[in-house]
């Protein structure tokens, strides 16, 4: 069986704006019909991550925006993808994390007062993770770390040079 990779064209765009993706990206966006109008497609273009062709042709764009969660007490890329329909079944997905946490890990220690910390995604399709699944993804190292209060099962993958707190945000002492 072949790795994935050898199909698909995996485009690196974190932090690089690079024209010709973002113009491939917001198109896809826009025949997906993915972002609401409430969503700056501007704002999106800025947390592309790693998009993935195949003969040319645009199957999947993830995305990582960065946000504090509090009840972790750090700052994380929050990973998101979008797959094309008929590319998906594919674990395409698997595939994206593996190689955006590969990315965004790297940048994140060369940029330490940007203090990311990890890389975290909340599975927010109905497709996604049918049945029962492990409790860590192998490549990506996102392991399984809750439920939010949607039902949405939440992943984070913690960086080599991750630091946590010793206490929660805004407490010095939690007794």
């Amino acid at each position: 069986m072949s790795n994935i990779s050898d199909s698909f064209d995996l485009r690196v765009a974190w932090r690089r704006h690079v024209p010709a993706i973002e113009r491939d990206a917001e198109l896809f966006w826009s025949e997906q019909k993915v972002l609401g109008p409430e969503t700056s497609v501007a704002d999106r273009l800025r947390e592309l991550c790693i998009v993935a062709y195949q003969h040319g042709q645009i199957a999947a764009v993830s995305t990582a925006g960065l946000r504090q969660i509090n009840f972790l007490g750090a700052r994380v890329a929050m990973f998101r993808c979008t797959i094309a329909k008929e590319f998906r079944g594919r674990r395409l997905s698997y595939e994206l994390m593996t190689r955006a946490r590969q990315e965004i890990e790297a940048w994140s220690a060369a940029n330490l007062d940007e203090k990311v910390m990890a890389m975290a995604t909340i599975a927010q399709t109905k497709d996604a993770h049918l049945g029962d699944g492990p409790g860590v993804f192998k490549g990506s190292g996102l392991t399984f770390v809750g439920w939010t209060a949607n039902g949405e099962r939440m992943r984070v993958a913690w960086f080599e040079h991750a630091r946590i707190p010793r206490f929660p945000p805004g407490k010095e002492h939690p007794l």
